[in-house]
């Protein structure tokens, strides 16, 4: 397959052998078209396949590896398919760029991890961009976690990102965020 991957030029023929590929979970040869396919649209869809198949040390490298930010924005869509918190997560502290920072928590707010509201009200406290602070809020608030906006609410001291904090927490409608509501109206 890999042989007719790289004789052809028909996409529609390429895609074809990046499905067979899934379905046979020939994650070696989709790592291979990842880090070689010249053609964005195919290696965008060979990364996304290796999220499917659940590779996630092998779409970890490409990471790793990877210079371009739109490239390593759909590495961490692939990771977060995956449900891979650590990952995201550890990208969301240590990425020096703020996009990147604010795509990986935005790819939590599926993961329903143990561990990631801890890290979430860590990385908010640490971090000093504006926009990766209303990524971590909308996170929480798309896990439901009132128990955590309403940590970081007391914490702000910015009116913007505290107005920001208690808006999210009106639409969350709970017993907690009712009595936190009350407490700053007070």
């Amino acid at each position: 397959l890999l042989e007719i991957y790289n004789s052809r030029g028909d996409v529609a023929v390429k895609r074809a052998v990046l499905t067979a590929f899934v379905s046979s979970q020939d994650k070696d040869r989709l790592l291979q078209i990842a880090k070689t396919e010249k053609n964005p649209e195919l290696r965008i869809q060979a990364i996304h396949m290796l999220g499917a198949t659940a590779a996630q040390p092998e779409i970890w490298q490409l990471y790793q590896a990877e210079t371009s930010p739109e490239v390593k924005r759909q590495i961490l869509f692939a990771l977060a398919g995956a449900g891979n918190s650590e990952k995201m997560l550890e990208v969301a502290r240590t990425e020096k760029d703020a996009g990147l920072r604010r795509s990986a928590i935005q790819g939590l707010a599926g993961i329903k991890a143990s561990n990631t509201s801890d890290a979430l009200v860590a990385i908010y406290s640490a971090d000093q961009d504006k926009d990766v602070k209303r990524a971590i809020i909308s996170t929480l608030y798309s896990q439901r976690n009132v128990k955590a906006l309403i940590e970081l609410g007391r914490k702000e001291s910015d009116p913007d990102m505290k107005r920001h904090i208690v808006q999210h927490l009106v639409e969350l409608k709970s017993p907690e965020a009712t009595a936190f509501l009350e407490e700053i109206l007070k």
